[in-house]
């Protein structure tokens, strides 16, 4: 929980604003609570911040995968990412709390960060621009690459690539 809120300061959220990517803001949000949640499992194995917390990493490992397997954070039978996202733009775009939606596209986007903890930085760069007038993912994806320097472009490319194209 902590994770997530504070990746809501990272991206510089300031509410009421509402604009309809903010389904986006909430799913980073969530990949990166997921995100804490791995690594802490996986740095505890080893180095827990008091010994007796060892016997907890585990326990972290299983609350993830259990939180990555339930039925509402895996795609349809049959159906792409890029289909499901597809249908389901319309419904987050009105509410972007989703948070079973808000899940799965998280784990679609965790392996990039997890790939490249340097991807945090972009997240920094989001709610810079009037938000409002992007009407599609590549527009706001657009937007935040205008917004972000130079070295994360790719990054946002990646994101952006994960979320419409593959």
């Amino acid at each position: 929980q902590f994770a997530h809120e504070f990746c809501h300061v990272l991206s510089n959220f300031k509410p009421p604003a509402h604009h309809s990517s903010r389904w986006l803001d909430e799913s980073l949000c969530e990949t990166s609570s997921l995100f804490a949640l791995r690594a802490m499992a996986a740095s505890w194995q080893h180095s827990p911040p008091y010994p007796h917390w060892a016997p907890y990493a585990p326990k972290l490992t299983k609350y993830f995968e259990e939180r990555c397997n339930e039925p509402g954070h895996q795609l349809p039978a049959g159906v792409a990412f890029r289909q499901w996202l597809a249908s389901q733009l319309p419904v987050l775009r009105g509410d972007s709390g989703r948070r079973a939606d808000n899940t799965l596209v998280a784990l679609r986007l965790l392996p990039i960060f997890e790939e490249n903890a340097d991807t945090w930085h972009a997240v920094r760069y989001l709610n810079l621009w009037d938000a409002s007038q992007d009407s599609s993912v590549e527009h706001f994806c657009a937007h935040w690459r205008e917004t972000v320097p130079p070295r994360l472009c790719s990054v946002v490319d990646r994101i952006e690539h994960r979320l419409t194209r593959e």
